[in-house]
């Protein structure tokens, strides 16, 4: 397994008190592995062939992601701001398995299994922009936050010699909102979080 991790965040104030913010994130994850699979199910009073297998299944699994976002940050009154700015996001994730069967003669896995084989990637771009409240008082300090999700995602997939693909080019909503008081030592909040994805 082979990973990498990044982030960086740029913050910028200005006299107006207003203030940009901006950060990018990166993510690597690149994972191989083998399985050994060596059983015997045996079929007894019944006219079923006795299933033997000694397989070798290589995965290969890759799951690759990077992020960035950039809002604007502007002060209406002492405490109300109004901020805007948007997401971008690119998803890309690949599953390749392949199995092999044993074999005696050669004393190597070299037959390949179509059944127990399959290969599927996905490719996705989001971009979200947004718009969203911010109220900060002495008891009571609250968010409300409303965009939407523009999706273009590619699939491929591979399985038993037939091919397969599908475009998904979707808008949708997003919306977050909460609402926190605090008095002494009581705390109360209501949060409301409406996201969507796509299938992968």
């Amino acid at each position: 397994n082979n990973g990498f991790n990044s982030e960086v965040t740029l913050y910028q104030g200005f006299k107006d008190k207003s203030y940009l913010n901006a950060s990018v994130k990166a993510s690597i994850d690149d994972r191989n592995q083998n399985n050994r699979s060596n059983t015997s199910t045996l079929f007894y009073n019944s006219d079923r062939e006795d299933d033997i297998r000694n397989q070798l299944e290589k995965v290969n699994t890759k799951n690759n992601s990077i992020s960035a976002d950039l809002f604007y940050t502007y002060p209406i009154a002492d405490s109300l701001k109004f901020a805007v700015g948007t997401k971008y996001e690119y998803n890309y994730n690949e599953n390749d398995n392949q199995t092999w069967e044993y074999d005696p003669l050669l004393n190597d896995f070299i037959v390949r299994n179509d059944i127990f084989s399959r290969y599927n990637e996905m490719k996705q771009n989001k971009v979200s922009p947004y718009a969203e409240l911010q109220l900060n008082k002495s008891k009571f300090s609250g968010t409300l936050r409303a965009g939407s999700d523009f999706y273009n995602q590619e699939n491929y997939g591979f399985y038993t010699g037939s091919a397969y693909n599908l475009t998904v080019r979707e808008m949708l909503p997003a919306l977050q909102a909460n609402l926190r008081y605090k008095a002494g030592n009581n705390n109360l909040s209501f949060n409301y979080n409406y996201n969507t994805s796509l299938a992968s």
